[in-house]
């Protein structure tokens, strides 16, 4: 279902919901009954925004792929597949966070919370702390650490159902 059907269904619950309203002559009934109906709305347009931003995301990924592998041909080279992997793979693990806290999947078991067990962190323990620059070695743990924060943190938002919340961690984890 769609935005706009949602949407559409919504409004048509409303117009059920002033109709029962009417019928037992409560206009007390009917206000409280919209406002449950424009709560309800509110939140799918929540929900459909987190969506859209999550697609967005993933577009952006590829997008950023593809560049790598443009600029190392640029300069004939293949991409370091031992950096591109990690990379991808961690990407893949926020897309996860995203679609269990949606509701999209519900793999909350494969989704690892803890910055120190993720695949990442496993990378980064076989060796791929060597690859990483120890100019920026601090700020890269920072924000492994800081994505895994806020993944726990859009995972206890949706479970509590306050999806309006999860919208503003989405951005933070991009930005971290």
């Amino acid at each position: 279902m769609n935005q706009v059907q949602a949407t559409m269904l919504i409004n048509y619950i409303r117009k059920l919901m002033i109709g029962l309203a009417e019928k037992v002559e409560s206009h007390d009934l009917a206000k409280g009954l919209c406002h449950v109906i424009d709560l309800s709305q509110s939140v799918v347009a929540v929900v459909y925004q987190i969506s859209e931003e999550v697609n967005r995301m993933k577009i952006h990924v590829k997008h950023e792929v593809k560049r790598i592998h443009r600029s190392f041909g640029v300069i004939s080279m293949e991409p370091p597949q031992a950096l591109i992997k990690p990379y991808l793979d961690h990407q893949e693990w926020k897309f996860l966070a995203y679609s269990v806290a949606l509701g999209e999947v519900d793999r909350l078991d494969d989704l690892v919370l803890s910055h120190h067990e993720c695949d990442l962190a496993k990378w980064l323990k076989a060796g791929g702390e060597q690859m990483i620059p120890e100019s920026v070695g601090e700020s890269f743990h920072a924000a492994h650490q800081k994505i895994h924060e806020l993944s726990h943190n859009v995972i206890g938002y949706a479970n509590s159902c306050q999806p309006e919340k999860v919208l503003n961690l989405l951005h933070d984890m991009e930005a971290a």
